[in-house]
């Protein structure tokens, strides 16, 4: 919430959409009410079946920012969804996002999870429609050719001639 402050002190026009109802929701939801956040909108829960539409409409998309063990470990489904979906997508720099993506090739990352670097990410790739495009088609490709329902199945069929042999 106060990288969205830092971000609506530099461009008004720049709205962020939180989908979901988690763990930290009240607590997100409270500092965007303290902070009197203009360019918050809470959407909540949504059914699985509503997140292609809504990812659609944005046109960035933010990965993970926790500072937690599981969050350095781990690549969330959201990261995949929104890069298949051919969005720009800017995320913290961590050991599992690492292993597969690379920073502006496939996506944006973020060294720490504060909010300036968050908000300067933000504002570049706001200025910047062909990074914007590079990192959409990239992150897209990359899904497509690795991570894409074909691919796994290529690589479990794979994995499985292997242990055959």
């Amino acid at each position: 919430m106060r990288a969205a402050k830092l971000v609506a002190d530099e461009d008004r026009s720049i709205r962020f959409r939180l989908i979901g109802s988690g763990q930290t929701f009240p607590a997100v939801r409270a500092e965007a009410d303290r902070l009197g956040l203009r360019n918050v909108e809470f959407e909540g829960w949504a059914p699985a079946g509503r997140l292609p539409a809504r990812i659609a409409e944005a046109d960035l998309c933010l990965g993970i920012f926790g500072r937690t063990a599981k969050a350095a470990r781990v690549v969330p489904h959201k990261i995949y969804q929104s890069l298949a979906m051919r969005k720009p997508l800017i995320t913290l720099r961590t050991p599992a996002v690492l292993e597969f993506f690379a920073h502006r090739e496939h996506l944006f990352l973020c060294d720490t999870p504060e909010p300036g670097p968050l908000a300067e990410a933000i504002l570049e790739l706001r200025k910047d429609n062909a990074l914007r495009s590079k990192i959409a088609d990239g992150g897209y490709a990359l899904v497509k050719e690795r991570f894409s329902p074909e691919a796994v199945g290529r690589l479990l069929l794979a994995i499985v001639a292997r242990s055959k042999a």
